[in-house]
């Protein structure tokens, strides 16, 4: 079995526009065109059994369509393949309702983005919703490092979230892009310790800009050490789907060098136990 646990998609109705602002936002072009279906095709053409969407609230309006979207996705798609996750805005008033009721329908986590979300990751507003996610089981997923569209200050470092570690301890916490986007070093040196695990997406060479100039990513070497930092235990196979393609993933994963035990816990086996498969 292979488990994408970081992808994205978006309502068939503004799938298009969203992923043509997003490309121009980025400077980057996408793999897929955003849609649950397209996904879909996309997990089939790669030999994907399950992918997992991480909606982003970038408002705090959004929240409750996001995850009335969620759970919606939940009841049609599981079946196929597709789990979602919820989203949560740390400027969401009624936060604790809203994760009783994603917790009630079996949405298994949530997602943040302090980088989108103009919020530093160690803010109260943040380790308040942390910390009542863990209380009901909730996994919580947060981008972490740089953002390739978006300017610094950057909101999750690897020091904010020790900072979070300490005051929170959080039961299932997963920082997407192996601890901290372009900034590698630093996570495993601060956090390779910690309780916590990371996903792999957007991190393999080689990604390039919409005009050709290569985007700074970990070779196959360095991606394998940091593996091993980390502790292939704590490592979730992720792609960032429509923004990588899954196949060519699947592809440069094998290929880093990894054992097969270590393998097969990246793939598939960390994944499995967070959503109970």
């Amino acid at each position: 079995m292979i488990i994408d646990f970081h992808t994205h998609t978006f309502p068939d109705k503004i799938a298009s526009a969203a992923i043509k602002k997003l490309e121009n936002f980025g400077n980057i072009n996408s793999c897929a065109d955003g849609t649950a279906s397209g996904l879909l095709a996309s997990m089939e053409a790669a030999g994907v059994d399950v992918s997992v969407v991480l909606p982003v609230a970038t408002a705090e309006r959004q929240v409750v369509s996001i995850n009335n979207g969620a759970i919606r996705l939940r009841g049609e798609f599981s079946g196929k393949g597709l789990f979602s996750f919820g989203a949560m805005h740390p400027d969401f008033s009624d936060w604790r309702a809203e994760l009783r009721r994603l917790s009630e329908n079996g949405v298994p986590g949530i997602k943040i983005h302090p980088d989108y979300q103009g919020v530093f990751f160690d803010d109260r507003r943040f380790m308040d919703i942390i910390y009542a996610a863990s209380e009901l089981g909730l996994t919580v997923v947060t981008h972490s490092g740089a953002d390739i569209g978006i300017d610094p200050p950057v909101h999750c470092t690897p020091d904010r979230v020790l900072n979070v570690l300490r005051a929170v301890r959080p039961e299932r916490l997963v920082l997407a892009h192996m601890g901290g986007w372009q900034m590698w070093k630093d996570a495993a040196q601060k956090l390779a310790g910690e309780k916590l695990m990371v996903d792999t997406s957007f991190v393999l060479a080689p990604h390039r800009h919409r005009n050709g100039e290569p985007v700074e990513m970990l070779a196959p070497g360095e991606f394998a050490d940091l593996v091993r930092s980390f502790g292939a235990q704590k490592v979730l196979f992720g792609t960032d789907s429509p923004w990588a393609d899954q196949g060519e993933y699947v592809k440069r994963i094998g290929a880093a060098g990894l054992e097969p035990e270590e393998l097969s816990a990246v793939m598939s086996e960390n994944a499995r136990k967070i959503l109970k498969l």
